[in-house]
């Protein structure tokens, strides 16, 4: 295969996907545009491309390929004569398509807004690992708008510029040639990953269905044989395509550390009763139910010794700290659990994973990750990889990987410089008002810009709390451009009060896209909240009072911390559930907000942060609603 540039566009409301779950009802608009097929390689690359279109094949879906080719006539001859994609559609065009790649994303992405936001929309680029046209200034809107961005470099790793475009985690969105036996392993990984994102949607209803898992057999509740909780019946897990990144999934949800030993070939026994043909999982999930799953099947004998287990390590690492260092902000990375130690290989660790570290100690801004050469201790395993987003409340809730009892490569270990003062203040400047402007923050004694890497609504949304304003105006089709510089690189999940709670990255070695437009924050706040359509003012679906009129909210990111604000300001008591969907009825009117972030010790909505959009992507189908402590005792007294 001769990739140059490769870019896919899948937009999906979760649909059958021939790649994903078993069983998982779903629709998906799918857009392949590429120039990677070259006359003088015999259009071999072609076969690839329908490999690929084929892991989303299905009655439901739609499947477009475009391809840019020069040779357009002796191309649509060879593609005919050899019926290279079936039934699939394709149009090929001789103009450099990628050159106006924007209009035809959001041409592509505007076609399916018919659809709710429950559609997930993603993009990937497969690229030589130079950028050519498409860059960061198209990028961030389409980002804005929900679109997950996937980036796959050919022979050639990815340029570190094309970090900037992909979305966040880099380990699930980013894919290189030179990591992979062949091209088919390449887009099967490619194809999981976006199977997971078209499936994120249903991770609910999953979860009701896949409900638990346990292990059985071994010497603790940390080894043993998978066994699966699915539809109220205990069965195993066969184990065709049992691995690493499922099992440390599995070891996780258990509440272990990461696993040691990965099993086959029922090591714990044989496998009785219903049979889940495949758990197939990225790594970063915390639950096996989110995973690609196979088939639920009766007993099978012919294949009861082809078991999965795993021996997970017994303990999670709660806390760290910074050894050999000046203080209490710098030095080699310590982590310990239940009296293990360990310590971090430099080989996996980058910016959000020690961004999130500085935080978690208490101390300010990274200024720079430092690698440690250092002597194997017999008390201390090694963490070959931790996963962090940066905006993680403990070092729990990062993702860690192979632990080890032997050495890092080398022996080299990570190491962190953080800054010892946080951002003590940030500003809006150059808008309209005091919500509305480019975002500054004050550290070390001057006010810096902020970096675009990895912002997304959580930052906005930290902002307008921090500046005592209403929700983020998020328009989804905002053009941002920007310029290059030094700058604060934030991480948030959306529940602080302020940015000096985010973790940040501020050195001047690390240069960054600054952002040239504003963050806009609405001068009006949540006045009032109420539960409507219920039997009682405790349980309803969920109006907010907002400019003056009553509006609904939608369910993404909806959760009990949430219902628990709306139930403590009506005086309702904690809440019993987060509902989604119609559970009270389909609501009228408009949709005031579009996401919420409460932290749940919030005393009012009006204190948590959110968004609001422009143009809304929810409808009444998605309408939040809550039931509190307080209905159930609706007229006794």
């Amino acid at each position: 295969m001769n990739l140059q540039v490769f870019i896919l566009i899948v937009t999906c409301i979760v649909t059958q996907c021939k790649g994903c779950s078993y069983g998982q009802r779903s629709q998906a608009h799918i857009v392949i545009l590429t120039d990677i097929v070259r006359y003088s390689q015999g259009y071999e690359e072609l076969t690839n491309i329908r490999f690929l279109a084929e892991h989303f094949t299905s009655p439901a879906n739609s499947i477009d390929i475009i391809i840019h080719n020069i040779f357009k006539d002796k191309l649509e001859q060879y593609i005919t004569e050899n019926n290279v994609f079936g039934n699939l559609t394709y149009v090929i065009e001789k103009r450099y398509l990628l050159e106006d790649v924007t209009k035809i994303l959001w041409k592509k992405f505007r076609k399916s807004e018919r659809f709710s936001s429950r559609m997930a929309r993603v993009l990937i680029w497969v690229s030589d690992g130079v950028i050519q046209s498409f860059g960061q200034e198209q990028a961030v809107p389409l980002k804005a708008a929900g679109v997950e961005i996937f980036a796959l470099g050919y022979k050639k790793p990815l340029s570190p510029d094309m970090y900037n475009i992909m979305s966040y985690p880099l380990e699930t969105h980013k894919y290189e040639w030179l990591r992979y036996e062949n091209v088919r392993l390449l887009i099967s990984d490619l194809a999981m990953s976006v199977c997971l994102s078209i499936e994120r949607n249903l991770q609910e209803a999953k979860k009701s269905l896949l409900s638990d898992v346990r292990l059985v057999g071994g010497s603790s509740r940390c080894d043993g044989q998978v066994q699966v909780l699915y539809n109220h019946t205990w069965g195993w897990l066969y184990d065709h395509q049992w691995g690493r990144h499922s099992a440390d999934v599995v070891c996780r949800q258990l509440n272990c550390g990461p696993s040691v030993e990965l099993l086959r070939g029922g090591t714990f026994g044989t496998g009785t009763g219903h049979i889940l043909e495949k758990a197939a999982c990225s790594g970063h999930e915390n639950d096996i139910s989110q995973c690609i799953l196979g088939a639920w099947r009766e007993e099978d004998l012919a294949h009861k010794n082809q078991s999965s287990g795993v021996t997970c390590f017994p303990n999670r690492f709660e806390s760290v700290n910074l050894v050999n260092g000046s203080g209490g902000c710098d030095g080699i990375i310590e982590m310990s659990g239940n009296g293990t130690r360990g310590r971090v290989c430099a080989w996996n660790f980058d910016l959000p994973e020690a961004a999130a570290i500085c935080r978690l100690l208490g101390c300010g801004p990274l200024v720079r990750v430092q690698e440690y050469m250092m002597k194997p201790e017999s008390d201390v395993v090694t963490v070959e990889k931790v996963s962090c987003s940066g905006r993680e409340t403990g070092i729990s809730q990062c993702i860690m990987s192979l632990w080890s009892t032997e050495a890092c490569f080398l022996n080299v270990h990570a190491g962190i410089v953080c800054s010892e003062s946080a951002t003590s203040k940030v500003r809006l400047i150059g808008g309209e008002s005091t919500c509305t402007g480019k975002v500054q923050a004050y550290h070390n004694g001057s006010w810096e810009a902020v970096c675009s890497d990895d912002w997304d609504p959580a930052e906005d949304v930290v902002i307008c709390r921090q500046m005592g304003c209403g929700p983020v105006i998020q328009n989804n089709e905002l053009k941002r451009t920007f310029e290059q510089g030094a700058g604060l690189r934030v991480f948030c999940n959306g529940t602080e009060n302020k940015m000096s709670e985010c973790a940040s990255v501020y050195s001047r070695a690390y240069k960054c896209d600054i952002m040239k437009q504003d963050t806009v924050c609405s001068q009006s706040v949540i006045d009032k909240v109420r539960l409507v359509n219920g039997s009682s003012e405790c349980a309803g679906q969920l109006e907010v009072l907002y400019k003056g009129k009553w509006g609904s909210v939608c369910d993404v990111q909806w959760d009990m911390s949430d219902a628990h604000v709306v139930c403590r300001q009506l005086g309702c008591g904690a809440a019993v559930s987060a509902h989604k969907g119609t559970h009270f009825g389909s609501g009228s009117g408009p949709i005031w907000l579009e996401k919420v972030y409460c932290n749940g010790s919030e005393s009012k909505l009006s204190q948590c942060g959110a968004v609001t959009a422009r143009k809304v992507q929810c409808t009444h189908a998605q309408d939040a609603g809550v039931t509190c402590v307080g209905e159930q005792f609706a007229g006794v007294i």
